[in-house]
């Protein structure tokens, strides 16, 4: 059960991933805890901490983007109780709202830790923007 529990919530946060691309950031807001010890590494390799400032960075992220799809393929999941973790490569192409559209190919984690009956992520890294 808690296998299917994160792959839904994987599930969900590249849904997000992708209504950001298109201008929605709701989803994104909702998938991610909301606490001071999140963090997150972008792919242009910054470190945020809490969720201020993640937050920031997912809505500048957005503006930047005029559209975007990226699917996570062989995603492997560990879970140890109320944390979990997947890993897998990000495959996709995003438009920039300057410049050329262009493809993304990286690997990638995500950190989930269960807030009530909630899996919400608390920390992401994708390695590079492909």
């Amino acid at each position: 059960m808690t296998d299917t529990e994160i792959r839904q919530a994987a599930t969900h946060f590249y849904s997000a991933l992708n209504h950001l691309y298109q201008g929605n950031r709701d989803p994104m807001e909702e998938i991610w805890s909301h606490g001071p010890d999140i963090t997150c590494l972008n792919g242009s390799g910054n470190r945020l901490v809490g969720w201020d400032e993640i937050k920031e960075f997912w809505h500048t992220s957005g503006d930047k983007v005029r559209t975007g799809q990226i699917e996570p393929k062989n995603l492997l999941i560990r879970v140890a109780g109320d944390i979990a973790y997947t890993v897998c490569r990000e495959e996709g192409r995003y438009s920039p709202m300057r410049g050329k559209a262009q493809k993304i190919c990286r690997p990638a984690t995500a950190i989930f830790r269960r807030e009530g009956w909630a899996w919400k992520v608390v920390h992401y890294h994708a390695d590079g923007k492909g």
